[in-house]
């Protein structure tokens, strides 16, 4: 049982440094697009690999 719940606490970590590091460059990347009305495409491209890491992250059954 303890086993477990040390991997239900590194999972609650993961999702928490992956919230981290998603979030400075989506408030960039909304920010941009407030101020320019269109957006940057490296910022695009790296959203769609984020998103898709993230996919594999959280689907992959432990």
């Amino acid at each position: 049982a303890q086993r477990a719940q040390q991997a239900n606490h590194l999972k609650r970590w993961k999702q928490a440094a992956f919230a981290v590091a998603i979030f400075p460059p989506l408030l960039s990347l909304i920010l941009a697009w407030q101020r320019t009305g269109e957006l940057p495409t490296s910022l695009l491209l790296w959203f769609a690999v984020m998103l898709l890491i993230a996919v594999n992250v959280f689907k992959k059954p432990q």
